[in-house]
């Protein structure tokens, strides 16, 4: 039990206030942070796991390009087909480029998981940070993978070009949206 004194009985109202907006915070922070631990382990057990095959649908890529120590924008929209609500967490698999060089990407999620109502859509967008020290060839090099959603056999593919000359000021791009 909790007992607010206060000489006044706004002191009161204003240690209650004070209270329920720190456990919000708490609660929001905890909920984010939580999203972000389920994150990591899905993407250690899903179907992105390396060793795995990922198939890939070959009219759907979506292409960035940036430089190393940037960041890249991707966006997918979502359709749900079904006549029930569809869980949607997507993952990004490894990249590898054609000289066989993998990179495991540190990929944020917005949002990082979401439930989409029958017969609707939604947009996924996903911001992917270019390592520093990934080694680039002449004159670009491409790295390729697919971001898969859990329960669903369709993926779209992904192919970030990084490029030493690629300049982009720090700014993030929206890139072209795919539809699955």
């Amino acid at each position: 039990m909790i007992h607010l004194t206060g000489n006044r009985p706004d002191d009161a109202a204003e240690s209650l206030r004070r209270l329920l907006e720190l456990q919000n915070d708490f609660a929001s922070r905890l909920y984010a942070d939580t999203l972000s631990y389920l994150r990591g382990l899905q993407g250690v057990s899903s179907s992105a796991s390396p060793g795995t095959v990922v198939l890939v649908e070959s009219e759907t890529l979506l292409e960035a390009e940036g430089q190393p120590g940037g960041s890249v924008r991707l966006a997918v929209q979502v359709v749900n087909e079904q006549s029930v609500y569809a869980v949607v967490a997507p993952a990004l698999s490894s990249l590898v480029s054609e000289s066989g060089v993998t990179w495991f990407p540190d990929a944020t999620w917005i949002p990082p998981y979401q439930l989409v109502e029958p017969h609707e859509s939604s947009v996924v967008t996903v911001e992917i940070s270019l390592p520093a020290a990934l080694p680039t060839e002449t004159p670009s090099a491409i790295y390729r993978g697919a971001i898969v959603f859990l329960g669903n056999r369709e993926s779209v593919g992904v192919a970030i070009r990084l490029s030493e000359s690629t300049v982009r000021n720090g700014a993030v791009e929206q890139q072209e949206t795919a539809s699955t």
